[in-house]
């Protein structure tokens, strides 16, 4: 029957029309309705009301777009740095989707952390574990520090070859980001962008790259066979802005929501040896 009245519907409203108060007027569906039966990507482009998303491979209403941060969002190389999910391409000034490179078939699984080591300079300075804490982040003011992370199992043993930033991603809250500031780094996806340079010209104008003839391949500058094995872990770029202290968390993120959220990590932000002044006049 209700065949039959959509039938008689559109009959009448191309040949004879109809009144606007007919009671068995057809209701059009909204346009996130029509968007989110699109899925597949080509069917989503060919509306111009709708927009692909990557990042949730789904056709959504492009006036939905705002209600939603995505990676082209972010305008600047700092912001799209705090997003793991999000990779800054300077060659084209701008901030794009890391999982453009991703390949996270294997990544289906919640990640089942229980702590991390925090290193810098390859020497451990910051342990938890199960809720116990061992060491200190110390920074100076203006300085800029490479720190790394090994997340640990149930055994306190660190989780190699997962959990990478490309298949989960890692962010970062600060309790007060006036004191410190975050960059996330991720050579994995300097090592990506390379290899999409598929000849030495392209390769030779990108400083982060260079080409390997015996391979016939662009790579990251300074790579060498075997080197990244160990590298299945994130970094992250530490800034002291002032001299204070505060924390910060950090969240494995995966399919939209946390897999495991740190305790507070206490920062304490110290002044720089060359501008310390001793209170000791034989000092100075």
């Amino acid at each position: 029957m209700k065949n039959i009245k959509l039938i008689l519907a559109s009959f009448c409203l191309v040949l004879v029309g109809c009144s606007d108060d007919d009671d068995d007027s057809v209701v059009s569906p909204s346009t996130a309705d029509v968007c989110a039966d699109f899925t597949v990507e080509a069917d989503c482009a060919a509306s111009t009301d709708c927009e692909w998303h990557a990042d949730d491979s789904m056709c959504e209403d492009v006036a939905d777009h705002d209600d939603h941060a995505h990676c082209e969002d972010y305008l600047t190389e700092s912001d799209c740095g705090m997003h793991s999910e999000c990779e800054w391409h300077a060659d084209d000034n701008a901030c794009e989707d890391a999982d453009d490179h991703a390949d996270c078939e294997d990544a289906d699984d919640h990640a089942d952390v229980d702590g991390f080591v925090l290193e810098r300079d390859g020497v451990e300075i910051y342990r938890q574990f199960q809720g116990a804490v061992t060491g200190d982040v110390t920074i100076d003011v203006g300085e800029m520090v490479d720190i790394a992370v090994h997340f640990l199992d149930e055994n306190e043993t660190v989780i190699e070859g997962g959990y990478t930033s490309e298949c989960y991603g890692l962010e970062f809250e600060i309790a007060d980001p006036s004191i410190i500031s975050i960059e996330l780094e991720d050579h994995d996806h300097e090592e990506a962008h390379c290899d999409d340079l598929t000849n030495q010209a392209d390769c030779d104008a990108s400083d982060e790259c260079e080409w390997h003839a015996d391979d016939s391949m662009c790579e990251e500058v300074g790579h060498e066979d075997g080197e990244h094995d160990d590298e299945d872990h994130y970094e992250f770029e530490l800034t002291g802005l002032v001299e204070n202290y505060t924390t910060f968390q950090m969240s494995i993120m995966h399919a939209g929501h946390a897999d495991y959220t740190s305790m507070d990590v206490l920062v304490t932000v110290i002044p720089s040896p060359a501008n310390f002044v001793s209170e000791n006049p034989l000092d100075n």
